[in-house]
């Protein structure tokens, strides 16, 4: 494949789709990094099989923990820096004002025996793309698992990525919270950035929902899944962060029923106004897909949206047989809500799938929801039922097979009678 910049790449395939030109992008170029989050435009099946497409794998990052915590206060995640006798690198400390001299945003610090890729043992391949490679590895000198991204310079110097490389590590290693991936460290050599996180053992929440009898969740059930999830966001949020690829791939569940969000390849802050055409396709909001101008929060307000939907009903809000009609049913806003659903959380759908980015509600606001906010929810009989679909995780947590990570798209034969919600433009 030609060297061409990921931004161009998906600029066009989104101008083609709109013209109706068909897609001119290569298979090849859909196997883009889950790391990087680079997700090219994947034409979505009509019909009732599959209800669920994989837009692009995910990565199993993060480390388990067996309770929920309060959330914590921005800051660095605690480090052990061992005494080593390794050979100097540079140690990569985000910031803004610093330009070291391999082109990139950060201050180059010489820290004498610091930890270095070398004090680390690459166990196995997780996922790879264009750009990045993510290996499950062991410190040699504590025992501790952790994932490991590695970034080419070369690569990303060429597709003008160093910005994003930059802003992700700027981000990660601020934030503290049990429901999202926690940063270690970060570091370069000449030729390679890394960035080291925990590991965790658990599947995302696309492959969780697929292998639920029905590929949906009862209420209950996703209820005490999307709490986790608000409160992930709303401490985001709370920071001026915005995630910027919220998807069911980018959702982990671990065996003990703890909710993690991977993958910050796309953060940015939410008082800063972009005008990028990137995420995934189906959680894409209608000023991404406009290409306006738009700031990024309310974007991710539309993709928990989508992700609620998807839970609750097994299938994806809006679907088409082509980008552009997917495009325009997004831009609209039409959503059709099956009748199983309380009229509890088809207004809490409603809310968060509008169309206008400032007639949706801010997070503070979603958690007063009385969806959410109702005593109607008994944690102990949840994770009852969610303990049945413990094996189901474990089942599927790659072992022998690492790059494996293309799950089988899901079929059924479930049909539901829907009623039709009209989300108006305010």
């Amino acid at each position: 494949m030609e060297n061409r910049s990921p931004s161009r790449i998906i600029t066009k395939s989104f101008r083609n789709s709109l013209s109706g030109q068909k897609n001119p992008t290569k298979e090849n170029d859909t196997k883009c990094s889950p790391s990087l989050s680079l997700k090219f435009i994947k034409k979505h099946n009509q019909g009732n099989s599959p209800i669920l497409t994989d837009i692009s794998p995910s990565i199993p990052i993060p480390l388990s923990r067996n309770s929920l915590t309060p959330r914590l206060p921005l800051g660095n995640a605690d480090k052990k820096v061992h005494n080593l006798s390794a050979p100097k690198v540079f140690k990569l400390i985000a910031t803004k004002d610093n330009k070291s001299s391999s082109g990139y945003n950060t201050t180059r610090n010489l820290v004498e025996n610091p930890i270095g890729i070398k004090d680390y043992e690459f166990i196995q391949v997780l996922g790879q793309g264009m750009f990045s490679v993510v290996h499950k590895a062991i410190c040699l000198k504590s025992g501790t698992i952790v994932a490991i991204k590695s970034y080419d310079k070369t690569k990303c110097k060429i597709h003008a990525q160093h910005i994003n490389i930059k802003q992700e590590i700027e981000i990660i290693q601020k934030t503290s919270h049990e429901n999202l991936i926690r940063y270690i460290d970060s570091f370069e050599t000449e030729k390679d950035i890394y960035i080291v996180v925990e590991y965790i053992s658990g599947i995302s929440l696309y492959s969780f929902l697929k292998k639920h009898v029905g590929t949906r969740l009862p209420e209950k059930e996703a209820k005490f899944i999307f709490e986790q999830i608000f409160s992930a966001v709303e401490y985001l949020h709370d920071n001026n962060i915005s995630h910027g690829d919220l998807k069911l791939e980018n959702i982990l569940i671990t065996s003990s029923n703890v909710v993690k969000i991977i993958d910050f390849g796309f953060s940015s802050y939410c008082d800063t106004k972009k005008k990028v055409f990137c995420g995934t396709s189906s959680y894409l909001s209608p000023e991404i897909v406009q290409m306006t101008e738009y700031f990024p929060g309310p974007s991710d307000i539309w993709a928990l949206g989508v992700i609620f939907f998807t839970l609750l009903t097994g299938t994806y809000p809006f679907k088409a047989s082509s980008d552009a009609e997917l495009y325009k049913k997004i831009i609209k806003a039409h959503i059709k809500v099956p009748e199983f659903v309380s009229n509890e959380a088809s207004r809490l759908l409603c809310r968060m799938l509008r169309s206008e980015p400032k007639s949706r509600p801010s997070i503070k606001s979603l958690i007063k929801d009385p969806w959410l906010s109702s005593d109607s929810l008994n944690e102990k009989d949840t994770k009852s039922r969610l303990s049945l679909s413990n094996s189901l995780i474990k089942d599927s947590i790659p072992t022998n097979k690492p790059n494996d990570n293309i799950a089988e798209k899901a079929r059924t034969t479930w049909k539901a009678p829907f009623r039709f919600t009209t989300i108006e433009k305010s």
